[in-house]
């Protein structure tokens, strides 16, 4: 099957959030305008085999040029940090770009309705092959049924996280990610807040698309990139019920949990771990659950959830959804997917141990992620070892970063200097979390630090 408009549930109302007010759509609107942006971009010349950058926030608009694209058989290429840091201070320095981004090069096309409508306009318009400003066009809003796609063409195209190897370009196909959608939509309904859905991977086929064909959904509330607690007012104050939501980082979620404000029929869908200090806000009702999204930009997913509300729940502690993919632990306890369409097995990397009717998650074989985001823990350990003497630990059950400092003339200022690289580097998602000055020895274990000891003595002794 090819992932066109028609699949599109068309009873859903799109709602979207701008300056404070909210404007409501139909499907009628949102294929008139897929009718218009696809005869500009037949009439400009792209067509089937194309690439393109969507600069659009989420929004009716974001929708209907997803599906022009991919009826044109326009792969959409998905970035989310488009630039390294540079030590200018500017976000973006003409020919420097992320290396994962490079190798999506050539993109044939960058399109946005408005130039304000993201906030890297210059960086795309500057690497893309042709920059599409809708709003500065006239368009022809006549019926186009064209479909040009195909079940192999490329619809979504991505990289691997390439922190531990070179980083390759994945491409997902109409046909896996059709089957994909319709088997993931099973689990929406009612109403579906989006903030960021052309981000993060292979994740629109998680979230973003499934709730788009699903027969039970019934709104779309579009609140780009604003913090869970900025949508939790506007909830409120619009009267606006929420049944799910995706926040990919868990440090915002930490945040939200903290402020005590209340989604109290929402599910809270995140692609990192769930913490055990979340689980309260399930049983005071302030949301309904909170779910832990388990994949990788090979596979998509999930393949495996975890939720807050199981009765034995565990951070750690996954289950596989269904038979969808097929899932293994090699002779190393690294978990293997096989996957359905490509009739490929892909190696996560991800060491878990079987107990049970679950999976329990003992970290990666050579892979730091915090706040569910690569970290390149040589680069900062470089720095540290500039300043001090001392050592980065990185705990990804609790998705934090400890800092143990056996020698320094002046810790704070260490810490200081190390946490403002980090933010810089991660967009604010990664920090130290937690620091204290130790003694060497104390942690040796033969000739070498034990790492676990020094992760116990964070997570228990340092508050």
């Amino acid at each position: 099957m090819v992932v066109t408009r028609a699949i599109i549930n068309k009873e859903i109302k799109y709602h979207d959030y701008r300056n404070g007010a909210i404007s409501t759509y139909t499907f009628s609107d949102l294929s008139r305008l897929v009718d218009g942006y696809k005869n500009f971009l037949i009439k400009k010349g792209f067509k089937k085999g194309n690439s393109a950058v969507i600069g659009n926030h989420a929004s009716i608009e974001q929708i209907a040029l997803v599906f022009a694209c991919s009826e044109l058989g326009i792969s959409i290429v998905i970035v989310s940090n488009p630039y390294p840091y540079n030590k200018s201070g500017k976000k973006y320095v003409r020919g420097m770009i992320n290396p994962k981004l490079r190798l999506m090069l050539p993109i044939d096309l960058f399109v946005v309705c408005n130039r304000d409508d993201t906030d890297k306009f210059e960086i795309f318009n500057d690497i893309c092959r042709f920059t599409v400003v809708l709003n500065e066009e006239i368009l022809d809003y006549t019926p186009n049924p064209v479909i040009d796609a195909d079940e192999t063409s490329i619809l979504m195209k991505c990289t691997s996280s390439g922190t531990t190897s070179t980083p390759k370009v994945i491409t997902h196909t109409h046909q896996f990610i059709s089957e994909l959608i319709q088997r993931n939509s099973k689990q929406f309904y009612g109403s579906m807040c989006m903030i960021a859905n052309l981000a993060h991977g292979s994740s629109p086929a998680v979230y973003f698309l499934p709730g788009l064909i699903s027969k039970n959904v019934k709104c779309y509330y579009h609140i780009p990139n604003l913090h869970p607690i900025e949508i939790a007012d506007i909830a409120e104050s619009h009267n606006i019920n929420i049944d799910h939501m995706l926040v990919p980082y868990t440090a915002y979620l930490d945040e939200f949990f903290l402020s005590k404000k209340k989604l109290p029929n929402c599910i809270v869908h995140t692609l990192g771990i769930i913490r055990k200090s979340w689980v309260d806000a399930v049983k005071d009702f302030r949301v309904k659950d909170i779910i832990s999204i388990f994949g990788t930009n090979e596979t998509s997913g999930p393949f495996m959830i975890n939720q807050a509300s199981d009765n034995d729940f565990s951070e750690d502690t996954y289950k596989i959804v269904d038979n969808f993919y097929k899932i293994d632990i090699n002779e190393k306890n690294c978990l293997q997917v096989s996957l359905p369409v490509y009739n490929i097995t892909v190696n996560t990397e991800d060491a878990f141990l079987f107990r049970g009717q679950k999976f329990v998650h003992v970290g990666r074989s050579n892979l730091y992620r915090v706040n569910d985001l690569e970290i390149d823990i040589g680069k900062y350990q470089s720095e540290i070892d500039k300043l001090a003497k001392g050592q980065l630990i990185v705990d990804t059950k609790k998705d934090n970063i400890y800092l143990a400092i056996w020698e320094a003339s002046d810790i704070e200022t260490v810490v200081l200097s190390i946490n403002e690289l980090m933010k810089k580097e991660s967009n604010g998602l990664h920090f130290i979390s937690k620091y204290s000055k130790l003694d060497y020895f104390e942690f040796l274990n033969g000739v070498k630090i034990d790492n676990e000891m020094l992760r116990e003595y964070f997570r228990t002794k340092i508050s």
